[in-house]
C-alpha cells in the first residue's frame, strides 16, 4: 500500500496522483509545485518563473486551506502527515532549497533519516508525541 499525504491542518489529502501538491512562497512570489511522493527522492517540478536560489528558505502552504506547514518542532521544516494501511505518521522535510533531508516519524515516535544533508540534523526534537489528526 503507498502512502497518503495529508493536510495536518485540513486533512486534504495532497497526493492525489503520483506527486504531493504544495503551495510554496518566497519574497512576494507564490507557487504550486509537485514533489515526489516517493521517500529519498528530491525531484520537483517548480514553475520556471519561481527562481529559488540554493539555501533559500521557501514556506509551505496546504493548497486546500492554505494553512502554513512550518513544523512545530524546527522553523526550517515543513511537515505533513501520512497513512499508510493502519499506520501513520508525519514527515518532516527541510525548508531550505536544495537541502535533502527528510524525516519520516511512525506513531510509535520511531523516527527514520533521509537524504544526503542529514549532518546536524537535530532528530530529538522531532521524536516528541504528537497526535494525527483525523
Amino acid at each position: 500500500m503507498e502512502k497518503i499525504y495529508e493536510c495536518p491542518h485540513c486533512g486534504a489529502i495532497l497526493n492525489p496522483g503520483e506527486k504531493v501538491i504544495l503551495t510554496v512562497a518566497k519574497a512576494d512570489k507564490k507557487a504550486m509545485v509537485l514533489l515526489s511522493a516517493v521517500l529519498g527522492d528530491y525531484s520537483a517540478e517548480i514553475p520556471a518563473n519561481f527562481h529559488p536560489v540554493r539555501s533559500e528558505l521557501i514556506e509551505f502552504y496546504c493548497p486546500v486551506c492554505h494553512h502554513d506547514l512550518t513544523s512545530a518542532h524546527d522553523k526550517n521544516f515543513a511537515e505533513i502527515q501520512y497513512r499508510e494501511g493502519p499506520h501513520s505518521g508525519r514527515v518532516a522535510f527541510s525548508k531550505k532549497y536544495g537541502r535533502q533531508v527528510t524525516l519520516v516519524l511512525n506513531q510509535d515516535n520511531v523516527v527514520k533519516v533521509f537524504g544526503k544533508d542529514t549532518e546536524g540534523c537535530d532528530v530529538v526534537n522531532f521524536s516528541k508525541p504528537f497526535q494525527i489528526n483525523s
